[in-house]
């Protein structure tokens, strides 16, 4: 497995329950490492750039396991320019609906045993193995990619009635 060193981890810090790490001062970038586990944080809004210390930093990727096993959370948006890792909101048994405009990877088991209910994810690169399996209760998949989509992506994801749109 990877070790990840963050030389500037004393620069994290956290914005609306998304703990962030600066990854570059130079390139003013950041990446999303963590979160907070509480009940106030329902919704996770991850954009192109986040403000800290009136600096805006671009943010380059979501790290795996940054939300794994966070119940709490209700929703997640995600536009940016990086990718999501692999596992990075696994197991978040609360999730009922994503919406994810990237223009990266959305990686292996990335949002996997969610309690999802409607999925929309328009990015440009591949959706990983076993993305989104899993979700019992689906009803809408609307996904619009230019990238492979991996096996078992969305395996074992069920409702009374699924729709679901692919193209790209």
């Amino acid at each position: 497995s990877k070790v990840e060193i963050f030389s500037l981890l004393s620069s994290m810090f956290e914005q609306d329950g998304v703990k962030y790490v600066i990854e570059s001062t130079a390139d003013r970038t950041c990446r999303v490492i963590d979160c907070a586990y509480n009940s106030t944080n329902n919704t996770v809004n991850i954009g192109e750039k986040v403000v800290y210390k009136k600096i805006t930093l671009t943010i380059t990727e979501i790290m795996p396991y940054a939300f794994y096993d966070n119940d709490d959370i209700k929703e997640v948006y995600v536009k940016h320019n990086g990718n999501i890792q692999d596992w990075a909101f696994s197991y978040c048994d609360g999730i009922q609906t994503v919406d994810v405009s990237n223009q990266g990877y959305i990686g292996d088991y990335a949002f996997s045993s969610c309690g999802i209910q409607n999925i929309k994810a328009s990015n440009q690169g591949y959706i990983g193995d076993n993305a989104f399996m899993s979700s019992v209760g689906m009803q809408s998949i609307e996904i619009s990619n230019l990238g492979d989509i991996g096996k078992s992506a969305f395996e074992g994801c069920s409702g009374d009635q699924t729709i679901i749109k692919i193209s790209n």
